[in-house]
């Protein structure tokens, strides 16, 4: 679709493992459009890996993205883009920012490919299926 590939094709450029980081930028693409715009998911990419160099990144999980040619965890990547957004957002998206940094900060972030129930801002369960191709 007009929003997926464009999200995709950003997910495999910077070498994204996880289930979550392909769902936030996806849902990045949706809301804050897919081109290369400073407020869209290309642009908001792009200022993520600018704020990183080549030392100082913590290790989270054992998923490692390669861009601007420095390695860095995939869930330290994710935050630092999550924060982007936030400081980006329209109202629209503001929840949506909070639900995924929800998950992260909760470690609900290891979905696979499966069914997987996490929990929303309001203790709220949601479940989303990540079985399907």
């Amino acid at each position: 679709s007009e929003y997926q590939q464009p999200a995709l094709d950003l997910a495999k450029k910077i070498g994204a493992q996880l289930a979550i980081t392909q769902a936030a930028l996806y849902n990045t693409s949706v809301v804050d459009g897919p081109g290369d715009g400073s407020s869209n998911v290309g642009g908001i990419s792009d200022a993520t890996n600018a704020k990183f160099s080549e030392t100082g990144l913590e290790a989270i999980t054992n998923d490692v993205l390669i861009d601007n040619k420095y390695r860095v965890d995939e869930i330290v990547w994710l935050k630092e883009l999550l924060k982007s957004r936030k400081n980006l957002s329209e109202a629209e998206s503001s929840e949506n920012i909070q639900i995924y940094t929800k998950a992260v900060d909760n470690d609900q972030y290891q979905w696979g490919f499966q069914k997987v129930s996490f929990e929303g801002l309001d203790s709220e369960i949601f479940t989303v299926d990540c079985s399907s191709s």
